[in-house]
């Protein structure tokens, strides 16, 4: 008997996504066309209150934050080839801040019930580490100017050192 038959389809969804409702991350499931079947908290609170997110395409979701038609074609492209895909970093805009996030997704099959197929995926807020990088940058590249500036400056201390050599004893 399959398993369709003993429980409905819906119960099936929400069994499945029970370890991401309370996950950190925007979690989210759909169905093998990208339509949304269930979403976390997490993934409804980035988007503006009123829209419903249930049944939405995926990739327009993605498009409605902001993410670059680039980025979203390399999604489809590299999930459709590889059956999973990592993008280290999208840049979205939420209430006038720029924030950060990972995308991880992959397809998933299931042995038992063809209601389970489809893409389960999540965006993780890399916001803070991002920024920090950037900060990291800042302070690197300060520090190689200023490794430079006293570089300049010992080798023209040098220089000065080495023409009055030649008019005072070695000792001085």
């Amino acid at each position: 008997m399959e398993i369709e038959k003993i429980l409905e389809s819906d119960f099936l969804n929400r069994i499945s996504f029970f370890n991401f409702e309370n996950a950190i991350t925007a979690a989210f499931y759909t169905d093998e066309n990208l339509n949304l079947v269930n979403a976390n908290a997490n993934f409804e609170n980035l988007f503006k209150k009123g829209i419903e997110i249930k049944s939405q395409n995926l990739l327009t979701l993605l498009a409605n934050l902001g993410v670059e038609q680039e980025i979203i074609s390399n999604f489809r492209t590299t999930l459709n080839t590889d059956g999973k895909v990592l993008i280290p970093q999208i840049k979205i805009m939420l209430k006038n801040e720029t924030r950060y996030f990972s995308l991880l997704s992959t397809k998933t099959k299931s042995p038992f019930t063809k209601n389970l197929n489809g893409i389960q995926g999540q965006l993780i807020d890399r916001t803070a580490e991002t920024i920090l990088k950037q900060e990291n940058e800042k302070l690197i590249s300060l520090n190689q100017e200023a490794y430079d500036s006293l570089k300049d400056k010992n080798a023209k201390l040098e220089k000065i050192s080495n023409r009055l050599a030649k008019y005072l004893s070695p000792q001085i």
